[in-house]
């Protein structure tokens, strides 16, 4: 199984100052990831949602108020014909030093092993560098979410029309 483990804001939908996506006034999907995914997800990409979220369950970031976005981003793709196999967040702060905030592999390890996923074909997508470095330690490919160019991975862009070509054209 080919898979595409993706972060979340910043990536999928915009990312706003302070960082919290904690209201429906705050989501924004970013331009043309609807139709990337929907052309990805055809030629057999699985995807798998995979998000560091700081703090979610504090009272500073409650679970009540992320999950009214998140339900109306994972609405919007199902209405679009968009599935993710998973979602995964790690609610930890770094200082936790947990097993699950990215870069580190603990939320998805389990579902590697158990899907038989072909990480010499999947990628992560996303615009940092933990993203970069979670995929060096799953043996993925990643593609860096951003304008400016990262040595790490094997494309750079912050277009999501040009990721799709590029993985399309590596198939």
């Amino acid at each position: 199984m080919k898979v595409l483990f993706l972060d979340r804001d910043g990536t999928l939908i915009h990312e706003p100052d302070g960082g919290y996506i904690d209201s429906i006034d705050k989501f924004n999907i970013l331009p043309h990831v609807i139709t990337s995914l929907q052309k990805l997800q055809f030629i057999g990409y699985k995807l798998i949602m995979i998000s560091n979220q700081p703090g979610l369950g504090t009272a500073k970031f409650p679970y009540e108020n992320f999950i009214v976005p998140q339900n109306e981003l994972m609405k919007i793709f199902k209405d679009n014909k968009i599935f993710f196999e998973k979602t995964y967040f790690c609610p930890h702060f770094r200082e936790n030093n947990c097993s699950c905030m990215k870069p580190r592999t603990g939320l998805i390890e389990g579902f590697i092993k158990s899907n038989n996923v072909e990480v010499e074909k999947s990628y992560t997508v996303g615009d940092r560098d933990s993203d970069v470095l979670l995929a060096k330690n799953i043996g993925c490919k990643n593609i860096f979410f951003s304008n400016k160019t990262h040595t790490g991975s094997v494309f750079n862009s912050h277009d999501w029309s040009a990721i799709a070509d590029y993985i399309l054209n590596e198939n």
